[in-house]
């Protein structure tokens, strides 16, 4: 083979290589628009307050033994175990009975259930990032678990004994018998169905409107209604009432705005001081300039907190939420 013949082939091979990673990075671009276009825009905002979280009740239809349990999620805060929903409990009679969908103590997502004598659970290996949208779906039959994220099987584990089915109150956003564990964070879609979905179905629908009347469909609590105090279930069987500590987000979402005169900021050094004359419990949350989360914490009602920000310079943005559900924002340098 000659030196030309040479020249061309390296240039054909080099040609290819590049169509091949502009392909790839198109491929890319594509599934990421895919995915944050899938990403709900209304829902529920639960602050970690003590009352921010949905009790749905007891009902037969809960107590479910094969299921799936679907949600999109957005944790803003995660130290430990972190509710999404739950019927767990223990009895003497029944031992450990139910199921929670929860963050683990390492913060993956885990699907915990209870099969008399134990605990068995599955864990994404997925973990928790903080302030991304995420879907989450788990899967119990009566010898299996399967955990998904984002439409993709992640884990499975075999029970060595069927699940117990439980008779306590739902809860989205808590435990429903060990309490104080609670979801902060953003929740949209939950799905309960009695029946294991397969992995081509969870993913097929997860960003799809459901109509209410699917086979095995339990509750679909779509979280779209943006005022008032009703939560409603698609299927018209499980509607559930929200407490004032639970607030909507998103496009629906009639939010006030705080007033600016009753949350006294100022900053001394790389000292925040945050003093509260609000009439509420105002959550908040300090970013730099290129959107990344420096600190957060909260301050009640008539109290003041400071954090110091170490090692911080530059431009940042505050955004504040209170349990009533008005927010606002403030710029600030350092």
């Amino acid at each position: 083979m000659n030196i030309s013949q040479n020249k061309l082939n390296f240039t054909n091979q080099l040609k290819t290589n590049v169509m091949r990673k502009n392909y790839l990075l198109i491929f890319a671009s594509l599934i990421s628009i895919m995915m944050l276009s899938a990403s709900p825009t209304t829902g529920l905002q639960f602050t970690g307050a003590s009352a921010s979280y949905l009790n749905c009740g007891e009902n037969s239809a809960f107590a479910v033994s094969t299921f799936t349990v679907e949600a999109w999620v957005y944790y803003e805060k995660n130290n430990g175990s972190r509710y999404i929903i739950s019927n767990e409990g223990h009895s003497g009679e029944l031992g450990e009975h139910g199921f929670s969908l929860r963050t683990s103590d390492d913060s993956k997502i885990e699907l915990a259930v209870g099969a008399f004598g134990g605990w068995p659970s599955v864990k994404s290996t997925t973990t928790v990032t903080l302030d991304t949208w995420i879907h989450v779906a788990a899967t119990c039959s009566g010898t299996e678990l399967k955990m998904y994220v984002n439409g993709v099987e992640e884990a499975s584990t075999t029970l060595d004994k069927p699940m117990t089915a439980s008779n306590l109150a739902l809860s989205i956003g808590e435990g429903s018998t060990w309490k104080d564990r609670r979801f902060t964070g953003k929740i949209s879609d939950v799905r309960l169905w009695n029946v294991v979905r397969a992995q081509a179905n969870i993913e097929a629908s997860m960003s799809t409107p459901l109509t209410g009347m699917e086979n095995g469909l339990v509750a679909n609590w779509k979280m779209d209604e943006g005022t008032g105090n009703l939560v409603a279930d698609l299927t018209g069987n499980h509607n559930v009432t929200k407490p004032d500590e639970v607030l909507w987000f998103g496009n629906n979402a009639s939010v006030s705005k705080i007033n600016f005169d009753e949350i006294k900021t100022t900053i001394s050094g790389n000292n925040l001081r945050i003093e509260n004359n609000y009439n509420s419990q105002i959550s908040f949350a300090v970013y730099n300039v290129i959107g990344q989360k420096i600190t957060e914490d909260y301050v009640n009602a008539g109290e003041l907190v400071e954090k110091q920000l170490f090692n911080s310079s530059g431009v940042f943005v505050v955004k504040f939420i209170a349990v009533d559900g008005a927010s606002g924002t403030l710029k600030f340098k350092m």
